[in-house]
């Protein structure tokens, strides 16, 4: 099966600080992704590449099976939904933004209502399709932000930190949504989060940055207490590492 994307020797730049390191990654279509990591790990980095709002300094992206070029096709553009850590929505209603990002798209006016019709459904936001969009709570706006990407219906959903300022209702709705695109629609969903049981719970993978690189298992840490040195203290427990944790 063609990878959704394959990364070789992938590397970017900070004012000559490596900011991600990547010598290899594949990420096979139709799973539900989540990219683990601190904040300043290169979550934020690495989705900015996968959408092709930003170009590696060195190394190899492929979109499904073909290599990057300068400028995306429309139909590899179309293939992608991305949407970021802190979306905003245009003047008007819900509806008429998502009706509107189909138009830039290229989609014939005769094929916008149906799609966004059901990308409204999709997110549970049809009773609020004629709200002016600076009415939306916060969770409201994340998934108005989703139906706006999924609308012309991409292959593949990328969203960046989705669940961060959000209470825990709109937490479950939004984890609901995602699960659903990634099962029932078949996408290709990649989500970044810095709460790794939620990205492991909810993720067939997980890709687990520290400072730019990949490490082979998200580290979770399941006591309260403080670190010195190699010391780890609960206050009823000490727990000694096996080297320096930063």
């Amino acid at each position: 099966m063609t990878p959704a994307y394959l990364l070789n020797k992938i590397k970017v730049f900070h004012q000559s600080q490596c900011n991600l390191d990547i010598p290899h990654l594949v990420i096979e279509p139709n799973q539900c992704v989540a990219i683990l990591g601190d904040n300043g790990a290169g979550k934020s980095t690495l989705l900015n590449l996968l959408a092709y709002l930003s170009k590696p300094d060195e190394g190899e992206l492929s979109l499904m099976g073909q290599q990057s070029k300068p400028r995306l096709s429309t139909l590899q553009r179309r293939s992608i939904g991305y949407v970021s850590q802190q979306p905003f929505l245009l003047s008007g209603s819900l509806y008429n933004n998502v009706a509107l990002a189909l138009k830039l798209q290229g989609i014939s006016s005769s094929q916008r209502p149906k799609l966004t019709d059901r990308a409204l459904q999709q997110v549970n936001l049809t009773h609020l399709a004629s709200k002016p969009a600076y009415t939306l709570s916060g969770g409201e706006l994340k998934r108005a932000a989703i139906a706006r990407a999924i609308a012309h219906e991409p292959q593949i959903l990328l969203l960046d930190e989705p669940f961060s300022h959000l209470d825990q209702s709109h937490i479950q709705q939004l984890e609901l949504i995602i699960e659903d695109l990634a099962y029932q629609s078949g996408k290709t969903v990649i989500f970044s989060t810095h709460d790794r049981l939620q990205g492991v719970a909810l993720a067939d993978t997980t890709i687990n940055l520290i400072k730019g690189q990949i490490t082979k298992s998200p580290l979770l840490n399941v006591f309260q207490g403080q670190l010195d040195d190699r010391i780890f203290n609960t206050g009823k427990l000490c727990i000694y590492t096996s080297g320096h944790i930063t």
